[in-house]
């Protein structure tokens, strides 16, 4: 018995996605988005307590009346609806959230990379031209959320402490391999070689090769030589592209709450 225009969206939770079903996703149109959570492991004591206290279903009940309630007075506080003022939006926090709409339309492209043969430093692969979408609805999307973040903390206009969720999903709404290079790409300075590609997949030199070369075919990042780590060679690397490169910033990591380095003091020369 609803009359007018409505929105509706599906909020929900899964395990981690296979590859299988990120591709397919990706060939089909990705219309998703994630956030991943990245709980802790548990303490020994923690986990004691969780079965000798509460059960399951008392914390879903209390769970249940606090989300009620948030939402009970959001609404009584906005009654009559809200008539975004977008004029009054920090432009600068607009334009990090276009900066991350261009990051993922990228990222999440669908690439089918397959082997194509195998040559003497290393392996040749063969690949479908990527379809990169136009980030139009991204940034919308991106948009639409970090106004809800500033709703629910009391506020009607964009400000920088609505960024750092869109920061997230920007990197985690995508498959887990690009997800975890990106990340860890970024924690080493926008640069990685092949051997830290290995270690942070946890998988083989070919993988972390075949990886390496789709995000360079994304636009994501460029790699800086022609080489496979042979005898004698030095190890290929990828760097984060230039245009990417805010998310290297001080900036970046104040939003998303990463401790900065301390500034060192410059010595003062001279006698005693």
């Amino acid at each position: 018995h609803y009359v007018g225009e409505y929105l509706f969206m599906m909020f929900a939770a899964s395990t981690p996605l296979p590859p299988k079903v990120w591709k397919l996703m990706g060939n089909f149109g990705s219309r998703l988005f994630f956030y991943n959570t990245n709980a802790r492991v548990k303490s020994e004591d923690e986990l004691v307590q969780q079965v000798l206290g509460s059960t399951h279903k008392q914390k879903e009940l209390v769970c249940r009346d606090i989300t009620e309630r948030f939402l009970q007075t959001l609404w009584f506080s906005y009654k009559d609806g809200i008539e975004w003022d977008r004029a009054s939006d920090d432009e600068s926090a607009v334009r990090i959230i276009a900066r991350c709409a261009l990051l993922l339309s990228r990222l999440r492209a669908p690439m089918n990379v397959w082997r194509d043969r195998s040559v003497e430093d290393g392996t040749e692969y063969s690949y479908n031209s990527p379809n990169i979408e136009m980030p139009n609805r991204i940034n919308q999307l991106f948009y639409n959320i970090a106004r809800g973040h500033a709703i629910a903390a009391g506020r009607t206009k964009i400000n920088f402490d609505d960024l750092k969720p869109i920061i997230e999903i920007a990197f985690d709404s995508t498959a887990s391999s690009r997800s975890m290079i990106l990340r860890n790409l970024i924690e080493c300075g926008g640069k990685m070689s092949t051997s830290e590609v290995e270690r942070v997949l946890d998988q083989t030199k070919p993988t972390a090769l075949k990886e390496m070369e789709i995000l360079r075919l994304l636009k994501v990042c460029r790699i800086s030589q022609d080489s496979y780590g042979g005898v004698g060679e030095p190890e290929k690397e990828i760097h984060l592209k230039e245009d990417l490169q805010w998310f290297l910033s001080d900036e970046c990591k104040r939003i998303r709450g990463i401790p900065l380095p301390p500034k060192q003091e410059p010595l003062l020369g001279g006698d005693g």
